[in-house]
């Protein structure tokens, strides 16, 4: 069963079991449990789930969290339960900021076994940020959330993955924040900047009071237009199904789909577990690109497919504040660059991205996309799969130096 279906199972439970569930012992054994045994873990051998797990803060002795998720014996993310009718707004988690710090935890979780926030060290190592990187609501899981979620699945949390998505998550949630704000109450900024774009004449004050108004519902309009797009697109006749005006706390769910995508990426990464198992734990979606981590934080095995073209890279981004060692990194590999093509087999693009923070090193293919005739996707698959392993093959001892930091 995928873990999508898993979450989806246990959601199920929630409206007949709730009105039981009057304890955080009561949600630990019906909800929280099945959602760590979801995630591939056994709940019933404490060397991998340690219940009351005993974490010692300064001169506190017998200082306990509700679960510490084990590898190798060291706890990697901790777990604090609530009743499953606690307000997790108002349950600040400071036990679960005591515990973090004396603990090599990389993650830690505050749940009411419906709601689930996740908390990293982001911002100061081994000190857990105030806000979580992640949450959602077991009532509404998504195959993006499951996704997402799946990264924290026995066998499959590496911090040298996590780590860097979290950071990602976190703005990209703090974006989505700021856009639902502006959607429901523009702000004058906002306001003034599309007033400059759309209006010739001087800005007065009326002007900008009259545009704050315009803009607000120009929001709304452009939304209900998106819905009613992908409702015609399902195919479902708006005679028979009414007209929704999406709120502005869903706009982060509305965008195209596209399913060519997802069937490109489902097929090469089938083919692909049959030669290498470097993107066996991932899953396909309808994005432009599928990754898995190279060993070490920042750097991802990539593959990127475009309507007509495609590549496969080694891509080195560390985020906003490291961009002088992502520099290093693809200096550092560069110099290797004449021993890493004579691996590979052939030339690769080195690209340091000036003005980025990023950089990368590909291989582009011109056989096609994921527009082109589904009859070719097959060579384009194969090529980029050897390609990928072969990049894996000529780039792993480099970036083996780089994580051992030799």
């Amino acid at each position: 069963m995928s873990l999508i279906d898993c979450l989806r199972q246990i959601a199920d439970r929630i409206p007949k079991m709730r009105e039981h569930l009057k304890t955080e012992e009561a949600t630990k054994n019906a909800l929280v449990l099945p959602f760590i045994g979801a995630l591939g873990y056994n709940v019933f051998d404490p060397t991998e789930v340690r219940p009351e797990f005993v974490a010692d803060v300064g001169t506190k002795k017998g200082e306990k969290v509700d679960y510490a998720i084990l590898s190798d014996g060291c706890p990697r993310m901790l777990i604090e339960c609530k009743a499953v009718d606690a307000d997790l707004d108002t349950e600040h988690p400071t036990q679960l900021y005591r515990y973090f710090t004396p603990t090599p935890a990389d993650v830690a979780v505050l749940t009411n076994g419906i709601n689930y926030r996740f908390y990293s060290d982001l911002e100061n190592t081994n000190v857990m940020d105030e806000k979580p990187f992640f949450e959602f609501s077991m009532e509404q899981v998504t195959q993006d959330v499951a996704n997402v979620v799946e990264k924290f699945a026995k066998g499959k949390f590496d911090p040298e993955v996590i780590h860097p998505m979290a950071r990602e998550l976190r703005h990209t949630n703090g974006i989505k924040r700021e856009l639902a704000r502006e959607l429901t109450q523009p702000s004058k900024e906002m306001v003034r900047l599309l007033t400059e774009r759309v209006y010739n004449g001087n800005l007065t004050q009326k002007v900008l009071d009259q545009f704050a108004e315009l803009t607000r519902r120009a929001f709304q309009d452009l939304i209900n237009e998106k819905v009613n797009e992908q409702l015609e697109k399902a195919k479902l006749r708006t005679q028979t199904v009414p007209v929704i005006a999406a709120s502005p706390e869903a706009v982060d769910v509305i965008r195209e789909p596209n399913s060519l995508k997802l069937r490109f990426w489902t097929t090469l990464l089938e083919r692909a577990k049959t030669k290498t198992e470097l993107h066996a734990g991932v899953r396909p979606h309808d994005g432009g690109w599928v990754a898995t981590g190279a060993g070490t934080t920042g750097l991802t095995y990539t593959y990127v497919v475009n309507r007509h073209e495609s590549n496969v890279q080694l891509f080195i981004n560390r985020g906003k504040d490291h961009q002088e060692e992502n520099k290093v990194i693809f200096s550092r590999l560069k110099a290797n660059q004449q021993e890493i093509e004579r691996s590979f087999g052939e030339p690769l693009s080195w690209e340091p991205l000036e003005g980025k923070q990023a950089k990368r090193i590909a291989k582009y293919f011109e056989l096609g996309g994921y527009s082109d005739d589904q009859a070719k996707w097959p060579e384009i698959q194969d090529a980029m799969i050897d390609a990928m392993i072969r990049l894996e093959i000529a780039l792993k001892p480099f970036i083996a130096k780089l994580a051992a930091g030799a």
